[in-house]
């Protein structure tokens, strides 16, 4: 059963299950669903409770004022949501774009985690073109006044790119189902842009997971060619043997039972 908290102009939609003493809240990936998590609950419900999100414009999670949150806004809604929920200590648990919300969540109360799971996490490496549209006036108006309503031209350019092997065809996949409607289109500039100040600090984060040796797993698919491998590798260049990373047979697609494996040594 989903659940709502509002805080001042926010509203954050959100599953609770599991019956353990332990937290985790999760956060899933671009047009996903809090939903996403609910295997966890099989094998690890009896040692955590679960709190999995909605991101902004997933569900009935929005901005009520049509802005992006900034930083402090996510620690004072957060702050707001722990003291309601008596939460003192948590871990971390974000896939896609999930992971950039984690990320900047682990930045701002880092001192009570106790774990961090990353799920091909968007945010590790920053991406140019989300970048460009984001935070670049021009690109984002020619985005949603031109790519919005007719994304033919643009689909047929990611084509063209993709035949002189300029566009792995993983991402001409990716690119192509994210534009597959109207709807989702817009989903894209409307998350884009509601997200667009949560870009991790990854030197100090790198800092941080030092400072408190926070366990980490990077979870990566072999296959992926929208969150690589290689994307973890400044992260596990300035930490220690507290952040480990796996590579799995899978592309981008990775929530489910497949990762029990990994996780147990996290979770149970």
């Amino acid at each position: 059963m989903l659940k709502q908290f509002e805080y001042n102009s926010y509203v954050l939609e959100f599953k609770q299950f599991g019956k353990g003493k332990k937290v985790l809240l999760c956060f899933h990936g671009f047009g996903r669903h809090a939903n996403d998590f609910d295997f966890l609950n099989k094998r690890y419900g009896d040692n955590y409770t679960f709190y999995s999100f909605n991101l902004f414009y997933h569900g009935n999670s929005q901005v009520k004022t049509q802005v992006s949150i900034n930083k402090q806004e996510l620690k004072e809604l957060f702050d707001a949501f722990f003291k309601k929920y008596a939460i003192h200590s948590f871990g971390l648990f974000g896939y896609s774009l999930g992971g950039k919300v984690a990320l900047c969540l682990y930045k701002l109360f880092a001192p009570k985690l106790s774990k961090v799971i990353l799920a091909a996490p968007d945010g590790i490496r920053i991406s140019t073109w989300y970048n460009l549209v984001s935070n670049n006036r021009l690109a984002s108006k020619i985005y949603r006044d031109y790519i919005v309503p007719n994304p033919m031209w643009f689909l047929n350019s990611v084509k063209v790119l993709n035949k002189l092997y300029l566009v792995p065809n993983g991402l001409k996949k990716f690119v192509f189902h994210q534009l597959v409607n109207k709807e989702k289109r817009q989903l894209v500039y409307d998350v884009w842009i509601a997200h667009k100040n949560l870009t991790p600090d990854m030197k100090r984060i790198a800092f941080l997971l030092n400072k408190y040796h926070t366990p980490v797993l990077l979870i990566f698919g072999k296959y992926d060619s929208v969150i690589k491998p290689q994307f973890a590798d400044f992260l596990i260049s300035k930490t220690g043997n507290n952040v480990k990373r796996v590579i799995i047979e899978k592309g981008h697609n990775l929530l489910g039972e497949n990762l029990f494996p990994y996780l147990d040594e996290m979770l149970k």
